[in-house]
């Protein structure tokens, strides 16, 4: 019995100062904001019709730092709208595309500066996307992997410039977004 409470309290002690020496390490963690802006583009043969464009596009999102390391982000992003001329044969016919996404990433940094560090993110994202094509409208919706990897320079205790490339999968249709932004910590 005095064994059991020695050992249990030999691994709580160990625990906790291994917790402790990561949470006082942890220089940039803690809660933070942010948003980009960037370019979302498409460039995919669909059924025999190319589908070639890019749009605006923009992301909020917020996450937690548990360390210098590793961090869980959430995001809204929205891909912007596509409009193009795709050419089937001899039929050419406008489509208009638009989509945005709700997403949870783990996030792992590398710091190779004292002010720069790379970035690279696995996510999970449900994502909605409405299509308009010679006046049929069709709605889908569904959820996939994204990753990403990114840059970002710490101009002072909290502020972050941002810069990030992210592949989306919407369905059979890859989505490359680069973007530029700011994030806050708090």
């Amino acid at each position: 019995m005095q064994a059991d409470f020695l050992k249990t309290s030999a691994a709580l002690i160990v625990l906790s100062s291994v917790v402790g020496s990561v949470c006082t390490e942890a220089e940039d963690g803690g809660w933070y904001l942010g948003a980009s802006a960037g370019r979302a583009s498409v460039d995919e043969d669909l059924d025999g019709a190319r589908l070639d464009d890019s749009a605006t596009s923009f992301r909020i999102y917020g996450g937690f730092d548990f360390n210098d390391y590793f961090g869980l982000e959430a995001q809204y992003i929205d891909f912007g709208t596509i409009e193009e001329s795709v050419s089937i044969g001899d039929i050419t016919v406008d489509v208009d595309a638009e989509g945005n996404g709700f997403g949870i990433a783990g996030v792992a940094r590398w710091p190779v500066a004292e002010r720069f560090s790379l970035n690279g993110k696995l996510g999970f994202q449900a994502w909605d996307v409405d299509v308009s094509t010679a006046g049929v409208n069709d709605n889908d919706s569904d959820e996939d992997v994204y990753f990403g990897a990114g840059a970002e320079y710490r101009l002072g205790d909290n502020w972050r410039l941002t810069g990030d490339v992210e592949q989306y999968k919407l369905d059979d249709v890859d989505v490359l977004v680069g973007s530029f932004g700011a994030r806050v910590r708090f």
